[in-house]
């Protein structure tokens, strides 16, 4: 009865009754899978994340070859940020189904954010091994680049950005940090400015994506228009230091020192606090 009559009610119900309804049922029947499901939809259409989630991971322990409330359950963890628990239902899941991608994908980007990237990588070349929906395997391989360039893995990383690039050309993951991390590592800055300049003309009002161009050019000696790109990122988001400490270091090199260390303690007040930040600030010079 309760099924029929949520079908009938509009998708963005919040109706009191209907929820009290669904919570009645899954405390007089816990074992029935379907009651939780029930509930944990009428939880999410009212943005009741944590509480949704709940409900779901009931539903798929009752049931575990619930592929679509596995998917649920993870996409609600990752809202909440809840990187261990993504980590934990995902390999829940992959019990069940460990031959789905999306779940291994899943682990992957938890372990990445977690900064474990081993095992991100490991995950991640399951979840590429495993897929064939492109726009999956998009971000499979833009991760994959992500966790190879930290393991200093410099070959694999470029691979796996390259593949990505094959399937997207304009995806702004990939632009954004294949090319950062080729400026830090002073190798292929044509490839590099190639990328960044790409990136801030699909979005010339993103302060990072011109930060990052911003760079790349300083790593080239271009100052005069890193200065004109971080000029204007600054002014776009005032509240990033690593902006205002890129900054620093272009009016450094355009020879206007007194602004530039103004501009490092300005990174500084809003909590920038790497060593080489304090050092500039104390000796006044990169």
């Amino acid at each position: 009865m309760l099924t029929s009559y949520i079908a009938m009610l509009p998708q963005e119900t919040k109706n009191e009754e209907v929820l009290k309804f669904a919570k009645a049922l899954v405390e007089s029947h816990p074992e029935q899978v379907q009651g939780h499901v029930i509930l944990g939809d009428l939880l999410a259409q009212r943005d009741e994340k944590a509480a949704a989630r709940d409900s779901y991971i009931k539903a798929a322990r009752l049931d575990k070859s619930l592929n679509e409330v596995w998917q649920r359950v993870i996409q609600l963890d990752g809202d909440l940020n809840q990187m261990d628990s993504v980590i934990t239902h995902s390999e829940e899941a992959l019990e069940v189904f460990p031959n789905q991608g999306i779940f291994w994908y899943a682990n992957g980007s938890a372990y990445l954010a977690k900064k474990q990237y081993k095992k991100s990588s490991e995950s991640m070349e399951e979840a590429r091994r495993l897929t064939t929906d492109a726009n999956l395997l998009g971000f499979i391989y833009a991760q994959l680049g992500d966790a190879y360039n930290a393991m200093g893995k410099f070959d694999a990383s470029d691979h796996s950005y390259e593949e990505a690039l094959k399937l997207n050309a304009n995806n702004e993951h990939v632009l954004n940090n294949y090319g950062y991390f080729l400026s830090l590592r002073k190798a292929k800055l044509e490839k590099a400015t190639e990328m960044t300049s790409r990136l801030v003309k699909l979005f010339p009002e993103n302060a990072t994506y011109l930060d990052t161009h911003a760079w790349v050019l300083f790593v080239k000696g271009d100052y005069a228009n890193a200065r004109k790109l971080l000029e204007k990122a600054t002014r776009l988001d005032a509240s990033n230091a690593t902006i205002w400490e890129h900054y620093g270091d272009v009016l450094f090199q355009s020879n206007d020192k007194e602004k530039a260390l103004e501009m490092w303690k300005k990174a500084k007040s809003l909590g920038e606090t790497s060593d080489r930040l304090e050092k500039k600030i104390s000796t006044g010079s990169i």
